[in-house]
């Protein structure tokens, strides 16, 4: 007997592959067979056939789920792509399913509509964008948690550009948001909401010139600022008619600029000491 079984998934049963053979390969001929998995997958009882081992530890419950989850993250990947990619109007779920090879069917197994799955994946970048900009909170110096708050963001577009894109840079469907509730406003989990009150903590020090006392006005003025950087190398980088300078310069000087520029007291440039030019005759 063949010590490797044959999943099958939505199915709380699994086939040897010797079974398998016997039953359809000796009562099926090969035409058959392909129209039988055919009709199968359409209606969504078989998705794929996974070769697992005997000795899997995972029982069958927790096997299904894992793969699920799997499926479903490859979904929400693929549709954020696309999102990205096409814009949220152009994308059906045709389209999501067949960039990862599932028939429509499964893609409304786990999702109800297109509404549905942009409302769970808006909910689910914006929330880990959220947890991201949270690791900041242990700087105590506000003015410095600004600077910090520009870098990681230039730094999430930069790792998860489709994130970005989504988020950012395409057009989506404005919903409440099942659940919306638990993290809008917590700087815990809402970005725009640590930017606020990194904000308005930075002009409670006094340190800023005193016309900038509007903490909504610095923290929408700040993201556009940055958001601008991001844009424009998403967008034009590879313009030939412009000499580029590194993404990472070009953030670090507009978060300088940015930042620097609110104080009341100007940042001194550092100063380099000259290098030595040694003794005579040495």
């Amino acid at each position: 007997m063949n010590s490797v079984y044959v999943s099958v998934r939505m199915l709380s049963t699994y086939v040897s592959v010797d079974f398998f053979q016997q039953t359809f390969q000796t009562s099926l001929g090969i035409a058959q067979q392909k129209k039988f998995l055919f009709m199968v997958d359409k209606v969504n009882i078989v998705y794929k056939m996974n070769l697992v081992e005997i000795g899997d530890p995972m029982g069958p419950i927790d096997r299904r789920e894992r793969e699920k989850e799997k499926l479903k993250k490859e979904i929400l990947d693929a549709a954020r792509y696309l999102f990205a990619r096409d814009g949220y109007d152009s994308v059906t779920m045709r389209a999501i399913a067949e960039r990862i090879e599932y028939s429509p069917r499964t893609i409304y197994l786990h999702f109800k509509d297109k509404e549905d799955l942009i409302r769970e994946l808006c909910q689910h970048d914006y929330s880990e964008f959220g947890k991201g900009f949270a690791k900041l909170a242990a700087e105590k110096d506000p003015v410095q948690r600004l600077k910090g708050l520009g870098l990681a963001y230039a730094r999430f577009a930069e790792d998860f550009p489709n994130h970005y894109r989504l988020m950012f840079m395409s057009d989506s469907p404005d919903y409440e948001g099942k659940g919306e509730e638990e993290w809008k406003g917590n700087p815990e989990m809402d970005a725009y909401a640590f930017l606020l009150g990194t904000a308005a903590e930075a002009i409670a020090t006094g340190r800023l010139h005193p016309v900038y006392k509007d903490a909504e006005l610095l923290a929408q003025t700040m993201w556009a600022g940055i958001h601008g950087v991001l844009a424009l190398h998403f967008s034009k980088c590879h313009d030939p008619w412009v000499k580029w300078r590194s993404l990472k310069k070009r953030v670090k000087t507009m978060v300088d600029l940015q930042v620097d520029g609110l104080l009341a007291e100007p940042v001194k440039p550092a100063k380099h000491p000259k290098p030595s030019l040694g003794k005579k005759g040495s």
